[in-house]
């Protein structure tokens, strides 16, 4: 089950994120809008199953390319260090949900070469995330089955796959 972190955890992650808007005590000034641009966003944060761990998504702007990215991030509890754990370009990696057994997290990600977000799996341990479903429309808010062997998804109904969609 995932679990919500607690606000204490919440706040402690997007002070280490925030982008420091006074450089001292003599230099401070109003916030701007290109300074809430270059803020890192943190999101959807997961508690793994044994509590000891976190996943987090962090969504950072290009002003200059107008695009953005969010990658997955992990930290270990309470006070570990970020690292983080997909590194595509240009992908909207979310959701991110920990397998019962906390060795591996099922996410939907938007990646280049994808036409709608898709679903990925990767250990937490290393390697590289595995695209597992992809669909002709996004799909949405992966949950992990208790047995740990299957992962669920939202998606649009589409009349063409009625009865066709099932393992996958």
């Amino acid at each position: 089950m995932n679990k919500l972190l607690p606000l204490p955890l919440v706040i402690m992650l997007a002070k280490a994120w925030l982008v420091p808007i006074a450089h001292g005590a003599d230099n401070k000034r109003l916030i701007r809008p290109h300074d809430l641009w270059a803020m890192k966003r943190l999101g959807s944060p997961a508690l793994s199953p044994d509590g000891k761990t976190a996943v987090f998504t962090v969504t950072e702007w290009s002003i200059e390319k107008n695009k953005s990215a969010t990658h997955l991030w992990m930290v270990e509890l309470p006070d570990g260090t970020p690292r983080r754990l997909t590194f595509a370009p240009n992908a909207t990696d979310t959701s991110p949900r920990w397998s019962p057994d906390g060795k591996r997290i099922a996410f939907t990600s938007k990646r280049a070469e994808d036409e709608g977000a898709a679903l990925y799996v990767m250990r937490i341990d290393g390697g590289e995330p595995e695209k597992i479903l992809e669909l002709p429309y996004s799909v949405s808010t992966p949950q992990w089955m208790p047995d740990g062997q299957r992962v669920i998804v939202a998606t649009r109904i589409i009349p063409e796959l009625a009865g066709k969609l099932g393992k996958a």
